[in-house]
């Protein structure tokens, strides 16, 4: 279901409790403006976001008791982070790491589920964690990925695409 098209207050009501998945990038772009904003601008992997969109994003996040996440999602953040940021940052960055991840809730998605899905050719194991988490325990997903966010809203999911935030008041 397009987010854009519902009252957004009652939305983030009716799902803040459920909590929310973040597709890579956007969790990305949290971990790094965690650990430090002005890292947003050195990291190639994040370089249509800035400041700014750190911003975005936590304000929206605020309304959340938690986020959700899969394995698949922490395996690509962890290689992106460790081929984004080295040493002597890294240790710092994955102190930060461990807290956020410490504090999100992980959902297990069986192997023989993603790759039944014709779809895996298309969107990979990733993208479909997000969307049969999503799915399962009935939450929001925040993502960039334009292709993602149409599936899942064309599959009866509830999602946001990250560029749309800056269109609505957050607070």
């Amino acid at each position: 279901m397009n987010v854009s098209e519902l009252d957004l207050q009652t939305v983030l009501f009716k799902y803040s409790s459920k909590g929310i998945i973040l597709d890579t990038n956007v969790f990305l772009l949290y971990l790094i403006g965690v650990y430090d904003q002005n890292f947003i601008s050195n990291c190639g992997r994040l370089n249509k976001f800035d400041k700014a969109d750190f911003s975005i994003l936590c304000s929206f996040l605020k309304h959340f008791t938690k986020i959700l996440t899969t394995p698949q999602i922490l395996s690509e953040l962890s290689n992106l982070s460790l081929a984004e940021i080295k040493q002597p940052k890294l240790a710092m960055y994955l102190k930060d790491f461990v807290k956020v991840l410490k504090d999100s809730r992980e959902e297990y998605i069986h192997k023989d589920i993603l790759v039944a899905n014709p779809l895996v050719y298309k969107f990979g194991l990733t993208d479909l964690s997000i969307f049969e988490s999503a799915h399962k325990n009935k939450c929001m997903v925040l993502t960039e990925d334009f292709d993602l966010y149409t599936y899942l809203i064309n599959n009866k999911c509830i999602a946001i695409n990250f560029n749309h935030l800056s269109f609505w008041d957050l607070n």
